[in-house]
């Protein structure tokens, strides 16, 4: 959605070459319009029997979209052209929901990523500058973003609050993705949460998101 990364599958392409466990193909779906858009009909859904939104959080979270609203589209895709994960490239910040069990919702926002089942969505907002900090490519950052989110849903990898300088690192303060993207490494605790025999391929997918170069 109005992203633009025409080099990502120069990088996709790399890492697939480098190893044989993780293939990517390009596709490209047409959605509805106005589907995800956060706006006024957004905000008065989410505050009717909710808790408010703050003038000051209103401001930031209009620079999202509500990403669950397109895990369906995602998801038909992913059916119709069989591939066992699909990942959705968008130019805003990722907003969902968390249903609290009591009959009320969360709002979460401002993330990078963000997962449901073998749906996939990744956010390039503010990526192109982070990359610039940490002295790689813009689409080597969304390749690692992507893998990381890829892994953590079909490994059933969290995210640390710590950071370390991983790709699972949850940077709840956005600026920290720069350390990741700089070192691109996977800490011992993510490692171990990795399969053993599906480690190889995934360290080979980093080292070659790390090697790539324009």
């Amino acid at each position: 959605m109005s992203a633009r990364a025409g080099l990502l599958f120069r990088v996709l392409d790399h890492v697939s070459r480098r190893q044989s466990k993780f293939t990517f193909y390009p596709v490209e779906a047409s959605l509805p319009m106005g589907v995800g858009m956060i706006g006024d009909a957004f905000r008065s859904r989410f505050e009717t029997g909710r808790r408010r939104i703050l003038e000051n959080d209103w401001d930031e979270l209009s620079q999202n979209i509500a990403v669950q609203e397109f895990f369906p589209f995602l998801a038909e895709t992913r059916k119709r052209i069989n591939v066992d994960v699909i990942v959705g490239l968008f130019a805003p910040m990722l907003a969902y929901t968390i249903d609290n069990g009591d009959n009320t919702l969360s709002l979460e926002w401002n993330y990078f990523s963000v997962g449901e089942g073998r749906e996939v969505a990744i956010s390039s907002y503010g990526i192109r500058e982070y990359a610039s900090k940490a002295g790689r490519p813009f689409e080597a950052a969304i390749a690692m973003m992507t893998m990381a989110q890829v892994w953590s849903s079909i490994y059933n990898v969290g995210f640390h609050e710590e950071t370390r300088g991983c790709p699972f690192d949850f940077c709840e303060n956005r600026d920290d993705l720069v350390g990741a993207i700089k070192r691109m490494e996977l800490c011992a605790q993510s490692l171990e949460a990795i399969p053993a025999n599906e480690r190889d391929s995934v360290l080979k997918c980093l080292e070659a998101i790390r090697d790539y170069c324009r």
